[in-house]
């Protein structure tokens, strides 16, 4: 009881705290205070943000927050990896310890190994399909809820010398996407088919990134392998000998409406050197970086192109550029709300306000930057590793 008096006491003092700033910076709006957001979920003029301090509920319009952890509701567990939201509205939140957690607005209801067929109780990651099943990755497999009951799918059924799964994602036909330890997987009906080294052409283990252009051709980034092109039936892979690519560490790419491939380029530690930005049109490649365009750091970290064609690359230690074809717009902490210059993530709502995440959340209208940052907000710590906002570009 103790602890929980203590914890209700810091939560009201960081509620009082975020007033304060408010009042002394009109300017900004402020956001949830937490070490890591892990996932973002849109829900009309809703963003919901799990992170390791809780979930938030912030009006994008109004900047107005609602926060909810073990202090103040039902939550057996704050730090909430993953978030998806059904059809109905319910909430389904992935936590680090406390299994999945369904939220209706109003009540509260826990899965984990002692209610539930749930195989673990650590969310690694969560999607929901076009029925409104629930799938779940964990440490022990893949786990399918439909409300009433649960199905259990191993890896190791396929041959996998591990169950974890690390993450996931659904491509336009229904597969489903694994991450594993040795590579990736594809599941459907209830069949793995496994892509490692050893029997496919991925150039490498650790995937960074997964990109399916019109024609379902998947294009995976790669740790230290390059970028891996794979139609279902052959591999062809690009890398630092046979392409333009400057750097085999592949850490985003995103297709453009013409078919396109823009491909982050981040550190090589077999060059020792950075990459920036490249783009492949299925025969020629062009790269940018520091010395031929307005890309602020050859370390590109994040990639979003939005519904204009304007392709927005975030950086490890340079900030953000806006590319439209022509002109670079640069976005650092010297002209804008950015308080530090590492981007990890990029997205764009509905509304076409695009959310940037580094060690805080930043939203921009085009016109207006709105940050929150654990100084000024009620973000619980400094530090946000990673958004998740529905993207075409990516499965």
């Amino acid at each position: 009881m103790r602890k929980n008096v203590i914890y209700c006491h810091i939560f009201l003092c960081v509620l009082f705290s975020i007033a304060v700033v408010n009042s002394q910076n009109p300017e900004w709006i402020n956001y949830t205070r937490s070490k890591y957001v892990y996932a973002l979920a849109e829900e009309g003029n809703y963003i919901w943000a799990g992170t390791d301090q809780g979930l938030v509920k912030v009006n994008m319009n109004t900047g107005d927050l609602v926060i909810y952890n073990t202090c103040n509701s039902e939550i057996p567990c704050n730090n909430i990896k993953s978030l998806a939201i059904d059809s109905l509205g319910n909430k389904w939140l992935g936590t680090m310890g406390g299994g999945v957690v369904e939220f209706d607005g109003m009540n509260w209801v826990a899965y984990d190994t002692t209610n539930s067929e749930l195989p673990h109780k650590n969310i690694n990651s969560m999607v929901i399909d076009v029925l409104g099943n629930i799938w779940i990755g964990t440490p022990r497999g893949l786990a399918k809820f439909d409300g009433n009951e649960w199905s259990i799918y191993l890896p190791s059924d396929a041959g996998l010398t591990s169950d974890a799964i690390r993450y996931m994602t659904i491509d336009r036909k229904g597969n489903f996407w694994v991450g594993v330890a040795s590579g990736i997987a594809k599941f459907k009906d209830s069949v793995w088919t496994v892509y490692d080294t050893s029997n496919s052409g991925l150039p490498h283990p650790v995937v960074y990134s997964i990109a399916v252009d019109k024609d379902g051709t998947k294009w995976i980034g790669t740790q230290f392998g390059g970028l891996a092109k794979f139609n279902d039936t052959e591999w062809v892979v690009y890398d630092t000998l046979n392409s333009g690519l400057t750097s085999n560490t592949v850490t985003s790419i995103a297709i453009d409406s013409a078919g396109n491939k823009w491909i982050g380029v981040g550190y090589n530690s077999g060059l020792f050197k950075y990459g920036g930005l490249a783009k492949f049109d299925g025969t020629n490649w062009t790269i940018y970086d520091t010395a031929n365009s307005g890309l602020p750091s050859n370390y590109v970290f994040s990639l979003l192109i939005d519904n204009s064609g304007n392709k927005w690359v975030g950086t490890y230690n340079g900030g953000l550029s806006k590319f439209d074809g022509a002109n670079w717009t640069e976005y650092a902490t010297t002209n804008t709300g950015l308080p530090y210059g590492q981007i990890n993530t990029i997205v764009i709502d509905k509304s076409d306000n695009v959310w940037i995440a580094g060690d805080w959340l930043v939203k921009f209208n085009g016109k207006e930057w709105a940050v929150y940052t654990f100084e000024n907000s009620g973000l619980p710590w400094p530090g946000i590793t990673a958004v998740s906002l529905e993207n075409e570009n990516n499965i």
